[in-house]
């Protein structure tokens, strides 16, 4: 018998894959992975505990996944959106406002890839994918106040690096 919360868990695939392509910034490795993680959320449902919102436990998984992705592919760190802007199809010629945005979002991703993993995985949940504190606290394992710090931490080092 199939569990009724195998259609919620594949309701999340659109957020998963959103959240992969923030983390990693290219869209067919963040399908592929969106699949597995859709895949293994429904092979290990059994083991749900429920003591958690049924989003922040596939989101976990995801989490994981980009972790073991980012040291497969290490070097390869590309963060949100610099392949999508250019995979956006138009007939209109670009304008300079659309050079100026991808050049912002450019600089913002390469600020982002210096920063120290921790806080790149916080402010990645956080403030890219609105997860709660204490959601990311959970992903990460780690209390609120720590993810708490690396935020405010993460947010410094970036207005520091986008002077």
């Amino acid at each position: 018998m199939l569990d009724p919360r195998a259609n919620e868990v594949a309701q999340l695939r659109a957020r998963v894959f959103r959240f992969i392509l923030k983390a990693i910034g290219h869209a067919g490795d963040a399908e592929d992975l969106t699949q597995r993680v859709i895949l293994v959320a429904l092979e290990n449902l059994k083991n749900f505990r429920q003591d958690a919102a049924l989003s922040t436990w596939v989101i976990g998984i995801a989490f994981n996944m980009v972790r073991s992705h980012r040291r497969t592919a290490a070097g390869n760190r590309r963060f949100v959106g610099e392949d999508a802007l250019e995979a956006v199809p138009s007939n209109d010629p670009p304008i300079a406002e659309h050079y100026v945005v991808r050049d912002e979002l450019q600089r913002l991703n390469r600020a982002i890839a210096t920063l120290p993993e921790e806080f790149r995985e916080a402010i990645l949940l956080v403030s890219l994918e609105e997860l709660s504190y204490e959601q990311a606290a959970e992903i990460l394992g780690v209390p609120i106040g720590t993810i708490r710090s690396r935020v405010f931490r993460a947010r410094q080092l970036l207005r520091a690096a986008l002077v």
